[in-house]
């Protein structure tokens, strides 16, 4: 059994240990009978398997964003590889997992992303931009350097949206010095905001889904 996280495993390898259910799909065999299809997360990457002849029950305790322990093995399916499941239950308290643990995160901290954040305000020099930035980055600074940038793909990992921003803020830097005329103080605001929206989108950074005010106005941005 291997100690390190779900990208290090290869077709073939058992696996025994602990894993997050991102998305829980349900789906009817050719044989009527329910199974589940569930796409495990770990701080490394994912894998799907099938939990077969699935019972009300476990629709119910196998949801997105539950902690499982699972014992298995690596196969290999349509050339991608597949978590054969032997057995799966949630995990415990006892345990000592959390949700937090099975999260993919943006390689810089938060404290560190905040921290280039501030310093790209503080560069603006006109004191209305400058202002009213800061009111949005206030009012949502508890969701910007935690939520994803998006669903999947887009920097789909917890505090993706801030690095987005950041990311985002060294091409504006750039930009800046090859073209001198452009509006430094619009350009800023504009990668700073341009994404605000996606806190009210998105569902946040466990099993990210597109909430219905995502759905029906997400399409008109």
């Amino acid at each position: 059994m291997k100690n390190t996280g779900i990208s290090q495993y290869v077709i073939g390898d058992p696996f025994e240990g602990f894993m997050l259910i991102k998305e829980a799909r349900k789906g009817t065999a050719s044989n009527g009978k329910a199974f589940l299809t569930l796409f495990f997360t770990d701080s490394t990457g994912e894998i799907d398997a099938k939990l077969w002849d699935a019972s009300p029950e476990d629709e119910e305790t196998f949801a997105n964003g539950v902690v499982v322990k699972i014992k298995g093995d690596i196969n290999e399916f349509r050339g991608k590889a597949q978590m054969r499941i032997k057995s799966i239950r949630p995990a415990q308290v006892t345990d000592g997992v959390r949700v937090s643990d099975f999260l993919q995160k943006a390689p810089l901290s938060q404290e560190k992303l905040q921290e280039l954040m501030t310093e790209a305000v503080f560069e603006m020099e006109n004191p209305n931009i400058q202002r009213i930035v800061r009111a949005f980055i206030k009012k949502y600074n508890e969701d910007l350097f935690v939520y994803p940038a998006a669903s999947k793909n887009h920097h789909a990992f917890v505090s993706g949206l801030a690095y987005h921003i950041i990311s985002m803020l060294k091409i504006a830097r750039q930009l800046c010095d090859i073209y001198p005329t452009i509006h430094k103080d619009l350009l800023f605001a504009g990668v700073i905001l341009h994404d605000i929206g996606k806190i009210h989108e998105l569902s946040g950074a466990v099993s990210t889904t597109y909430t219905a005010e995502g759905k029906l106005l997400g399409i008109f941005r």
